[in-house]
């Protein structure tokens, strides 16, 4: 044991701790509902025994068999949030005894009362937990937590077990920084965590070289390592950087192909990131061609535009208006699905006009706009736009509202006031519109790729042969 006392094995010791919480961070992050688990105790738990038992000379099924079996217990105490009841249990101990002192001495019975009330809380904090795990309910968060629980507690102990007992640090971290990368490939999150997972890993490798210490060439061997401990460091950064800027894994091709993961995927709670607007990236994975299709009834956001007069509990006589919100468009199609070309981002003061607002054939709409998270035209709070073609590079006497193009806009702001502009056009106005569209309009939105099947343009043929105009063709 005496190799475990050193400077280089507690600092493998805390790289191991800070890889593993950056894995967490990650964990977190792409599993919805996750925001306020508690992984880092486990994966604490699990590198730190693994680690000091592995320079033991214990037999490998000793030692996994109590980090398994130690870790599990201390997931479950997590997930029921067993912790707060427990540690009340055990500080209510000392006043237990002293009443219990006092009753005897006073003759009279124990009140035990905070004791039990205590002890109660757990035992219900249990009881329940259990009978989530009994239903099956992975839907419930706790239980969502515990299975996660699984993985955090064999990647630490893996990592441990691998540098304290064989100073495999690259195999120590490779399983837990791949699936790390997994889970942020798949559902998109920001990639920090990973640059630093990946920054503890080569840091890790640098800091276990073993160097001759051989009398006759210590110096030399001082001078090797001083000057390659820096290039490791610099390493380390430079591949941490790397794994943020380039997309870790892409797992897009097989998500095609096994389109039943995105079930599977979406009841362990991973979940995926939509399109940002900074960018100009792609359609979300799963609305692209092949991946079936995410549904969800989630409030995102409330609206008022005050069209109808406020009721409670009374029947609505007046024609209820309809709206459409759009988020993001695309405008390039590249056989699989569809992306944004460049964009240019502006920022917009608080109710400055995004777009100047045409005297004829529009209306303002006025919106109280709510979001009903901090997930993520005209607003009260400050916004940023992103244009493919800018309102200010539109030629003049052109309808701004109809030559600008706009990849989407967002705010940080939970509720804010905002001025929509309708077109006030009709469905006959439309049918009665010709095909004589200018020449960048049919380049953007009319071409298509020659990976296109033949199948899908004789189908787009078929479902449209007997209609004579564009916009009942777009409906069909």
């Amino acid at each position: 044991m005496k190799k475990l006392f050193t400077r280089r094995s507690s600092l493998a010791c805390l790289i191991l701790l800070i890889a593993m919480s950056a894995f967490v961070a990650g964990l977190k992050a792409g599993v919805s509902e996750m925001s306020g688990a508690r992984f880092f105790p486990v994966a604490a738990f699990a590198v730190i025994v693994a680690y000091v038992l592995g320079f033991s000379s214990w037999p490998a099924r000793r030692v996994w068999s109590i980090v398994v079996i130690g870790g599990l217990i201390l997931a479950f105490m997590e997930s029921a949030r067993l912790i707060e009841p427990i540690k009340l249990v055990v500080r209510s101990i000392p006043g237990f005894q002293l009443e219990l002192i006092r009753s005897l001495l006073e003759k009279r019975t124990a009140d035990i009362s905070i004791y039990q009330a205590h002890l109660a809380a757990g035992i219900t904090s249990a009881s329940t937990f259990f009978a989530l795990v009994g239903n099956a309910d992975v839907g419930e968060p706790s239980v969502r937590e515990f299975l996660w629980d699984i993985p955090v507690l064999l990647l630490g102990a893996w990592a441990g077990w691998k540098t304290g007992r064989y100073n495999q640090n690259l195999l120590a971290l490779a399983p837990s920084v791949g699936f790390h990368a997994w889970i942020l490939s798949y559902t998109g999150k920001d990639t920090f965590s990973l640059q630093i997972a990946v920054f503890a890993m080569i840091f890790l490798i640098g800091i276990n070289q073993r160097w001759n210490d051989a009398p006759e060439r210590k110096a030399d061997f001082e001078q090797a390592a001083g000057e390659t401990y820096p290039a490791i460091i610099f390493l380390a950064i430079a591949l941490a950087i790397a794994a943020g800027i380039m997309p870790s894994i892409s797992f897009q091709e097989v998500a095609r192909k096994l389109t039943s993961q995105d079930q599977f995927a979406k009841t362990i709670g991973l979940d995926t990131e939509l399109a940002d607007i900074k960018t100009a990236s792609g359609l979300p994975r799963q609305h692209l061609i092949g991946i079936s299709p995410t549904l969800s009834k989630k409030v995102v956001f409330t609206v008022k535009t005050g069209e109808l007069d406020p009721t409670e509990n009374a029947i609505i006589r007046d024609v209820v208006p309809r709206h459409y919100w759009r988020w993001l468009t695309y405008d390039t199609y590249n056989g699989q699905g569809w992306t944004s070309s460049p964009a240019e981002r502006l920022s917009y003061s608080a109710n400055e006009s995004a777009l100047p607002i045409p005297e004829n054939n529009y209306r303002v709409l006025h919106m109280e706009v709510a979001k009903a998270s901090a997930e993520d035209a005209r607003a009260n709070e400050p916004f940023e736009a992103s244009w493919r073609i800018a309102p200010n590079s539109v030629s003049a006497g052109d309808d701004p509202i109809q030559a600008a193009d706009m990849l989407g806009a967002g705010t940080q702001v939970q509720s804010y006031e905002a001025d929509s502009l309708i077109h006030m056009v009709g469905a006959n106005q439309l049918r009665a519109s010709t095909e004589n569209y200018p020449e960048e309009i049919r380049a953007r939105y009319l071409g298509l790729p020659e990976t296109v099947p033949q199948r899908v343009k004789d189908l787009a043929r078929q479902i449209t042969e007997n209609i004579a105009n564009p916009y009942d063709q777009a409906r069909a």
